[in-house]
């Protein structure tokens, strides 16, 4: 029973330490989607106040 634990334990450790492929994504990450959407509102809203703003200028004039 102690060998198995040893041997667990051991394997445990080589695999936790061993150096793996944690090459970076780049730009893309998990919310990457849900972030452009977020983008893009932000966009079309500024839009919409540059809009709403050359209105009022018109209308006032």
């Amino acid at each position: 029973m102690k060998r198995l634990i040893l041997v667990l334990l051991f394997m445990t450790l080589v695999t936790a330490c061993s150096d793996q492929d944690d090459k970076p994504i780049g730009d893309t990450h998990v919310w990457k989607s849900q972030t452009d959407a977020l983008e893009k509102a932000k966009n079309v809203e500024q839009l919409i106040q540059d809009s709403s703003a050359k209105r009022l200028k018109v209308v006032k004039e």
